[in-house]
């Protein structure tokens, strides 16, 4: 009964990681469509988004682990949807500047 449960618990935490895989691969496709420079590099446990500046130099790296699916930014912790929700409508100087106007317009 223990072993049946640790496989299916196994199985669904795969599951999980592969949909949230799947779903970070997409956003970033559409980052790059609309124009963002990412480069996106995968690890077993971890996703790191490179931010590249105009130059095509890496200007930040965000790590994200897989298990978890947050962002840390500024002591807090955000979905990567929340990210590039805030990347996307807001203009921005940082990450975290553009995390924190979307957090302020939403409350």
């Amino acid at each position: 009964m223990v072993k049946e449960f640790k496989d299916l618990s196994q199985n669904l935490n795969k599951e999980k990681i592969e949909k949230f895989e799947k779903r970070v691969k997409e956003k970033v496709k559409y980052l790059h469509s609309l124009g963002f420079n990412f480069e996106l590099e995968e690890t077993p446990d971890t996703f790191i988004l490179k931010i590249k500046d105009e130059d095509g130099n890496d200007a930040r790296k965000i790590y994200l682990t897989k298990l978890q699916g947050v962002l840390p930014v500024k002591d807090k912790f955000y979905k990567i949807e929340d990210i590039i929700e805030a990347l996307l409508n807001y203009p921005y100087d940082s990450i975290q500047d553009a995390v924190e106007k979307f957090f302020k317009q939403s409350n």
